[in-house]
């Protein structure tokens, strides 16, 4: 990264914007996000110049925009690996040649949208233009592996419809943007994926960019998993899928609610949660192990019998990029009639005693 952007870097008095073209002026544009209702994309908000506190963010934007093949920007549900940049073989191919431009712009002209985005309604002139190229992107670009095919082309196309409908009726959406299914075949692919090195039990995960699987054929192979129950775990990150589409959000947040409902649709059974003195919505609000799993799947399966699925899916339509802790619980009492601290030790107490 060269000087100039790392001095710049160090100052919070700017946001950035990041463009392959030349601009000397940045008017407001209209943002889209997806109907949690609908499914399709719709106005957010006013139009506005969108901008991030995050200059890799501006820079990746910077540098890929004109690439050919996919790339990607997430956050991962790694606590110490939160953002994940993504590119495809093709777009690696052309990367290194990439050139663009970072816009340095007043931040007192804009207002924070999320943790990462911010927006001015007016016609912004930028302080500062700087070139930019890969050696100034300064963080890791995972690869996404390119063997995609669609959910029914992947499977067979029996299963993959009865799937799709059943979440459709569930969350009483359709969505037009049905995941594509891509195949991997060994563990190292999934530690490449997810930044880290993963544990035997996972088999697949939800990103932005589709759903990712482990091949039936390597099940037995590279999971403790019987290939028997397969279809289960396609429910399983399908429901994350609609849950993400629905929410606008791509980290599954709060854990223990997304994957007990993942669970739960699923109709994937699990062990008895392990008795803790901790706060369980606390800790599994944005971290994930086992025990999120049987936890989650615990609370969920609760909240079904006791006040239904529609309540679940209404307070899933009330998540979305803004959702804190606190709100949720707050959103939570208001849609289940208890605060979230009782109906934790309620179910610490069922625990205990079943």
């Amino acid at each position: 990264m060269n000087k100039h952007i790392v001095e710049i870097a160090k100052s919070k008095d700017f946001v950035y914007h990041g463009s392959p073209f030349l601009i000397e002026k940045l008017e407001p544009r209209q943002a889209k996000t997806r109907d949690k209702k609908t499914g399709e994309m719709v106005n957010d908000g006013k139009p506005a110049v969108v901008a991030t506190n995050d200059l890799n963010i501006a820079i990746f934007r910077a540098l890929t925009a004109k690439l050919r093949g996919s790339t990607a920007f997430s956050i991962s549900d790694d606590t110490k690996d939160p953002k994940r940049f993504m590119m495809s073989k093709e777009a690696k191919k052309e990367y290194p040649k990439s050139k663009g431009y970072v816009y340095v712009l007043g931040k007192k002209y804009f207002k924070k949208h999320t943790s990462l985005e911010w927006r001015a309604y007016k016609e912004i002139t930028p302080l500062k233009r700087l070139e930019v190229n890969p050696k100034d992107f300064t963080e890791k670009i995972f690869e996404i592996p390119e063997n995609k095919s669609s959910i029914k082309k992947a499977l067979d196309q029996k299963n993959a419809d009865r799937i799709i409908t059943e979440c459709q009726d569930f969350f009483g959406v359709k969505i037009k943007n049905i995941p594509k299914i891509t195949f991997i075949y060994s563990r190292e692919e999934m530690d490449e994926l997810l930044g880290r090195k993963t544990e035997p039990w996972v088999r697949a995960v939800t990103r932005p960019s589709g759903l990712y699987f482990i091949h039936p054929s390597k099940i037995a192979e590279l999971t403790p998993h019987k290939k028997d129950d397969y279809w289960q775990a396609v429910k399983h990150e399908m429901s994350h899928w609609f849950y993400n589409q629905i929410t606008g959000t791509h980290n599954g947040e709060p854990r223990w609610f997304a994957e007990g409902l993942a669970m739960y649709m699923a109709g994937q059974k699990t062990l008895l949660p392990t008795p803790t003195e901790e706060s369980v919505t606390t800790k599994y609000y944005a971290c994930t192990d086992n025990e999120v799993y049987r936890w989650g799947s615990f609370m969920v399966v609760n909240l079904a019998e006791n006040y239904g699925k529609e309540k679940i899916v209404s307070l899933v339509r009330k998540i979305n990029s803004k959702t804190t802790p606190e709100s949720f619980a707050t959103d939570f009492k208001n849609e289940f009639g208890i605060c979230l601290e009782a109906f934790e030790e309620n179910i610490k107490r069922a625990v205990k005693k079943t």
